[in-house]
Parts: C-alpha cells; sequence; structure tokens
C-alpha cells in the first residue's frame, strides 16, 4: 500500500516536490510519468555534464546559536554549509546561496546557474542550509515545543511571539554565518556580496537584502513569493492558464472540468463512493469529507506539481504530456483522469485524512517526512499559501476549501489559528517592499509567481530593484542550466541576469554606488509610527522580561551575559528614546550601567552602536545594536577585570580630588629636632604651674596666654592674646589641622605617651 501525502503536495514549493508515487505504467514512449518533474533532478543533470570540479566541495559544519533572541538561551546546534572556491581569486565578490525548505545538496554549490557566474566574477560561493532541514536538526525531535525553535525560544507558548520572531531566525542564521564566512576567508570591505534564492529561499534572500543592506549588497530573487496569503486560490487558476497554453489546452482543461464533476456527482453516495474507491484503487476506500477532499486535492496535485516543475527535468512529464492523455479521444474524459492518477501511483493508494494527520504527527527526525512537517509549521504561522479550490476560474472542482487546508493546523500541531499573514506583509512590505538593488525573477508558466513581483514596486519612494518575468518558463527555471528543450526565453533572461551582476560588480560601473549599495534608502513616505511599533511589538516578544516600555517613544531593555542572574559581572540597560523621524535617523542612545562598568567603558560601548546606528539609518536597528552591546557584555564578563579597572580609575579620581600639600615632609630627625626645642620651652612654665596646685586644661589656658603665643599667627589681626577663649580657638586649630598632611606620617614617627612621661622624669 502507497500513502499520498496530499498536505505536502499543496505545500512544499522548492526543490521537494513531495514523494507521490509514480508507478510503472508510462502511457507515451516520449515521456515517462514515473520520472517525478522536480527541482533536484535538473540540478543532477548539471552534474553530470561536469561543467564545474567538485575537487574540495565537502559539507563541513558551524556552531550556531539556537536561540538568536532569549538571552537566558545558550544553546547551540550544528548547522551544515558548503564552500566551492575554485574560482576566488581573494578579491571578487562572495555569492551567498540562501537556502529553503529542503536538503541542502552538493549540487547546490555546483550545479546552478550562478556558479557559471562565479567563475566569470572570480567569486566565492557559500550556503548554509535552513535549520531544521536536511542534516541541521536544531534539536533531538521535531515535536510542536521543539519546532518553535525553527522561529522562536523552548520557554515561550505564545503564538503571537512565535509568529513576531519566526522570520528573525532564519535571517539571523545568515547573518552569522555570512559573517563567519567573512572571517574565515579574510573577505576584505572591498569584495561585493550578491545573495541568490528560489522560491521560499527567493523571499528569503530579497529580505535578508531589506533586513540587512549592510551584510548584503545585491540580491538575484527568483521565483520568490513574497506576498504572503491564506487563501492562495490564485494557483490552481494559473494552473489552468499554464495548461491553455498547450496545443489542444482548452480541450484539456474542458475534459478535467468534465471528469471532476463526474467524480463529485459520484461521492455524493455511498454506492458512488465504493466505485470512485475501486476506479482509482484506493485503500481504504473513502468514508469521510475530509477523505473525500483529500482525495481530490491528490488529484489535482498530479497537474499542480507538473505544472510547477514544467520542462525542468529531462524526460519528466510535462504539461503537453498530462494533455495528451486527458485528450485521447479513444476514453471518454474520467477513463483518461484514472490513467493519469495511475502514471503517478502504484496499486493500492491511501488517501485517507487520519493516515495524512497521523504521519505529519511523526515526531522524529525522519528525512521522508522531516521537510513537510518543517514547511507545513511555517506556513501555519505565518504564510498560509494554501492552493484551494475556491475560486470558479479553474477546473478541478469545489471540494478543496480553504477550511479543510486551515484546520490541518489545530489537527497536526494543537494550534486554532489562521496564519498572520497581515503581519508579515507588513513587515516585509509584500510586492511593494521598500528595498533596493534586488531583481525580481519570475516565469509566467509557474503558479507562484502570482505571489510574486511581476510589475513594478509602487513605492512613492523611487526604487533602485527591477524585475524579470520570464515567458513560458516556470518555477525557478533562471537558476537552472538550459536544456535542449527549454524554450528560448529562458538563456535570453539569464544573459539578462549576467548584465545585472556585471553592473553591479564591475568597478567602473559601479563606483557611483560604492558608497549606497549597503545603505537602506531613506522612504520618506513610510508611516514612521507603524513601523516604530511593529519594531516595539518585536522586540518585547524577544526580550520579554528584560524588556520596558517607558511610554510611546521611549523603551529600555535590560542587557546581561547571563540574564538568569550568576556570573555577572557586566552589563547594561539599553535606553532608547525614538525621534520623529526614526529610523530614518538615529535615535537617542543612553547606557545605564547595571553593573560595574567604567566611564571610559561605557563611552567605548556608545561609539561603537552609534557608528553601527548611522550604518544603519533606514532600517530598524535596535535588535542589531542589542544585538551588538550583548556580544560585547560577553566577551568581557571576565571575574573581576571591569572591577578592578573601575578601583583603579575611582582612586585615581580619589587622588586627583585630594589636596596637594607643599613644604618640607617631617621626617623622624626634624621631629626629634622640634619636640627638643618645644621641651625646652615648655619646661619652665610647667614647673611654675606645678607650683599652684592641679588645675584644669580650660583654666591653664584662661590665665596663661603664654601658652597660645605659638598660635598669634592664626588670630584675626587686633586680636587680644591674653583674652581668647577656647571656643574662640577651636576654629583656628581646626583649620591648622585640616592643613595637615597626615599621610607624611607613619606610626613609627610619633611618640607615645610613655616617652613623653619618660622625657619628663
Amino acid at each position: 500500500m502507497k500513502i499520498i501525502l496530499s498536505l505536502i503536495v499543496t505545500l512544499c514549493i522548492l526543490a521537494i516536490l513531495p514523494d507521490v508515487i509514480f508507478g510503472g505504467r508510462a502511457f507515451n514512449p516520449h515521456f515517462d510519468l514515473r520520472k517525478k518533474p522536480k527541482f533536484q533532478l535538473s540540478i543532477d543533470y548539471a552534474l553530470k555534464q561536469n561543467r564545474h570540479s567538485s575537487k574540495g566541495v565537502e559539507y563541513q559544519w558551524f556552531t550556531q546559536e539556537l536561540d538568536h533572541f532569549d538571552q537566558q538561551n545558550t544553546k547551540t546546534f550544528q548547522q551544515r554549509y558548503l564552500i566551492n572556491d575554485q574560482y576566488w581569486d581573494g578579491k571578487g565578490p562572495v555569492f551567498i546561496m540562501i537556502n529553503g525548505e529542503g536538503p541542502m545538496t552538493i549540487g547546490t554549490v555546483l550545479g546552478l546557474k550562478y556558479i557559471d557566474w562565479a567563475k566569470q566574477f572570480n567569486a566565492l560561493v557559500v550556503a548554509l542550509e535552513h535549520r531544521y532541514y536536511g542534516a541541521s536538526f536544531a534539536t533531538p525531535d521535531i515535536s510542536t515545543e521543539n519546532l518553535q525553535y525553527l522561529s522562536s525560544d523552548q520557554a515561550s507558548k505564545n503564538i503571537q511571539r512565535l509568529i513576531l520572531i519566526i522570520s528573525f531566525f532564519r535571517l539571523a542564521d545568515n547573518a552569522v554565518f555570512r559573517q563567519f564566512i567573512a572571517k574565515q576567508y579574510n573577505v576584505t570591505s572591498s569584495s561585493k556580496w550578491v545573495s541568490f534564492g528560489g522560491s521560499y529561499s527567493g523571499a528569503l534572500t530579497s529580505w535578508f537584502r531589506l533586513k540587512y543592506p549592510n551584510l548584503v549588497d545585491f540580491t538575484i530573487s527568483s521565483s520568490a513569493p513574497v506576498l504572503a496569503e491564506v487563501d492562495f486560490y490564485q494557483y490552481l487558476e494559473v494552473v489552468q492558464n499554464s495548461l491553455l497554453t498547450t496545443s489542444k489546452g482548452q480541450e484539456c482543461v474542458n475534459n478535467i472540468a468534465s471528469a471532476t464533476q463526474k467524480i463529485q456527482t459520484l461521492l455524493q453516495t455511498s454506492d458512488g463512493l465504493q466505485k470512485v474507491s475501486d476506479l482509482f484503487d484506493l485503500c481504504p476506500p473513502l468514508a469521510t469529507q475530509d477523505d473525500i477532499s483529500t482525495f481530490m486535492q491528490s488529484l489535482a496535485g498530479n497537474f499542480m506539481g507538473t505544472v510547477q516543475y514544467n520542462l525542468e527535468a529531462p524526460g519528466a512529464a510535462t504539461i503537453t504530456n498530462l494533455c495528451e492523455i486527458m485528450t485521447n479521444p479513444d476514453n471518454d474524459p474520467i477513463t483518461n483522469y484514472v490513467k493519469v492518477w495511475q502514471g503517478f501511483t502504484d496499486g493500492c493508494t491511501d488517501t485517507s485524512y487520519e493516515t495524512m494527520i497521523d504521519l505529519m504527527k511523526n515526531n522524529t527526525n525522519d528525512a521522508s517526512v522531516e521537510g513537510g512537517k518543517m514547511w507545513f509549521y511555517q506556513t501555519c504561522t505565518e504564510f498560509g499559501y494554501y492552493q484551494s479550490s475556491d475560486s470558479t476560474k479553474q477546473p478541478f472542482g469545489n471540494l478543496i476549501p480553504i477550511e479543510y487546508l486551515t484546520k490541518q493546523c489545530q489537527e497536526v500541531f494543537g494550534f486554532n489559528f489562521t496564519p498572520n499573514v497581515e503581519w508579515t506583509i507588513t513587515k516585509y512590505g509584500g510586492i511593494n517592499p521598500d528595498a533596493d538593488n534586488i531583481l525580481y525573477v519570475n516565469g509566467d508558466i509557474d503558479p507562484w509567481h502570482a505571489l510574486g513581483i511581476t510589475t513594478p514596486i509602487t513605492r512613492k519612494s523611487p526604487s533602485s530593484s527591477s524585475i524579470l518575468l520570464i515567458h513560458g518558463t516556470s518555477h525557478c527555471d533562471d537558476m537552472l542550466i538550459p536544456l535542449p528543450t527549454s524554450p528560448p526565453t529562458l538563456p535570453a533572461a539569464q544573459a539578462t541576469i549576467e548584465s545585472y551582476l556585471t553592473k553591479w560588480l564591475t568597478p567602473s560601473s559601479n563606483k557611483n554606488n560604492n558608497n549606497n549599495n549597503n545603505k537602506k534608502v531613506v522612504d520618506p513616505y513610510k508611516d514612521m509610527s507603524e513601523e516604530r511599533l511593529m519594531e516595539i511589538e518585536a522586540l518585547s516578544a524577544i526580550y520579554m522580561d528584560s524588556f520596558k516600555s517607558i511610554n510611546d517613544d521611549n523603551i529600555q531593555i535590560t542587557l546581561l551575559p547571563n540574564p538568569s542572574g550568576e556570573d555577572n559581572h557586566v552589563g547594561v540597560i539599553l535606553d532608547i528614546k525614538f525621534t520623529p523621524e526614526y529610523p530614518n535617523e538615529v535615535p537617542i542612545i543612553e547606557l545605564i550601567p547595571t553593573e560595574k562598568l567604567t566611564k571610559d567603558r561605557i563611552k567605548e560601548l556608545i561609539q561603537n552602536i552609534d557608528c553601527q546606528a548611522k550604518e544603519n539609518i533606514g532600517t530598524s536597528m535596535i535588535f542589531m545594536l542589542a544585538g551588538t552591546i550583548k556580544e560585547w557584555l560577553d566577551n568581557n564578563n571576565t571575574d573581576g577585570s571591569v572591577e578592578e579597572e573601575e578601583d583603579n580609575e575611582e582612586s585615581i579620581e580619589s587622588e586627583e580630588e585630594e589636596p596637594v600639600f607643599e613644604g618640607t615632609p617631617v621626617t623622624v630627625e626634624a621631629f626629634l629636632e622640634w619636640r627638643k626645642k618645644f621641651i625646652a620651652e615648655t619646661q619652665p612654665i610647667k614647673k611654675d604651674l606645678s607650683k599652684q596646685g592641679k588645675i584644669t586644661g580650660r583654666k591653664l589656658f584662661e590665665i596663661d596666654s603664654s601658652l597660645i603665643l605659638s598660635d598669634s599667627k592664626f588670630m584675626e589681626e587686633g586680636e587680644e592674646t591674653s583674652n581668647i577663649s577656647v571656643a574662640a580657638l577651636k576654629p583656628k586649630l581646626e583649620e591648622v589641622a585640616a592643613q595637615v598632611d597626615w599621610s607624611l606620617f607613619g606610626e613609627e614617627d610619633l611618640p607615645d605617651d610613655d616617652d613623653f612621661d619618660e622625657e619628663d622624669n
């Protein structure tokens, strides 16, 4: 028994066209329905041509943060990447392939068209596998809790938080990887970075340029569905339009519609359910309405996949081949429909809804299901992309409603929600992004071009991004090596792409843009308040308890090396006051130390983030600034190092504040000489007093002015020494004492009372 993963058929959009089972029957000697029309087959074909040497190209790994935003989470995982440096001369550009929802293969850096351009421009080629796909497992399994790391942190159970930061993880992974490669290969600032991607990764690469304009200079975005949409009913409309481009297109579409209508009529009775089940060899037989929708989705899926990858895999079925079967005059439409089905299956096939959901609930890191479940998770949280049959402008009936598709999120993950596509559109701009230096490429046969940028961007501010719509080509065709069967428009379009690279990468053509390529174009028409609120909302979701909103224009983020509270020797509060024109100007930034930090260190940090802020004018920059501070805190969190520096600084400040005394320092010899004279002067006075009997010290000073003659120099002019009192003398004595440099005396310098008594005796 074979299982049709109908759910995956309608959701996956790049290299991994789901594993629909292909049978052993071929109905035309010129093509083979068993051969999957799949993007990867085209890469394999290019590899067999040995266009580029594979010497030295092997999988490598680097340590990636599991959660870029949860300060309490220090876990990491090993992320897989590829390097092809056979054409790099140490000075050329860097081509970075942004991978999407499928395993990364060696062909990623050897079997695509952009490798030809890497040879031409002496470029270094690098590619990073998307977390949770292929071999880049971030967690032991793919349970719903762990799938949050596809986008968010383990502690979060808040779906809104998942939606808010889901996009940041994948982009942050590539940002970290980009910096890693730059350091490993000593890439200089003169080398330009060009990012590539197709389908979902085509959207990613355009968003990478949008959000990290300081890290990537130019972008080729192929077949990118940048417009998130829950009910993607247009998909089947484009499938119909693509079928109509064949010589028998109208008859083909009419026969599909006729067969579909007859099947839907049969499905209304129990006898009809059994007849359809027997006709298409379904096991178990259709039983529920969800089973029916799953089956109808699978029927349409055979045409959907063929249209999406039309003419891409040598020898694979094309839309022309399917229409040849559907218009066979020897059979009625429903019989021809069965023959197409038989060509994509192999005997008894399970299309039950329950089986499909149970398979998708599998939490093991099994390569046969991981890609589909991961991608489904992403569509449930932010994209939608559900290809319903709700439009009447298509021939596949109406039994694949949007409700059937959206409820699968609840069934598989336990979430009762619909994707927050509004947030995704607002965050990235949909089909009107605020981005520059991006070339958006699409094929008009590809159903996904309905969600792509195929007409000039209509923002009020100027945009230097461009569009290229290729007639007669399908999904990501421009990324592939042309086949003998490829339409002539494909190599012509690739020549156009090459001309853009030449313009971007040739110094003479690019000299006027050197200071602007990695700076975001400031849009004077942008709604600043909306942009700011979106950023504040995301920062609140990321930093949670460490985030504090003072008011609409003032936020604070507490940053520590170890937010759990242990071993924090440094720490600051990042205080941000937004200006009316932010992000088109730098906000007011203040750092408030929560742990010991010297003034010089605070000044150093502020200078660093101020420079970074100026480089990122025009984009939401607070998260990037906080990341820079966090990295500095991590690197300077040595026990005692900063405290000792602060103590030294305080000691220096204290010394600077203490009065500096001038004069001859008191030595032991000088003191003994003074003491000898003092005793000689006071001895006669003491003998006279002893004759008068015991008197108090106060009386002594009141009746004998001779004892204070030595202090007469401290008196105000005109004062009588004979009438001075202790009360009047006290301020003078205190003034003298304040001027004594006591630090010049050591304990050994001062005699004790016994010394005086001994001398007296």
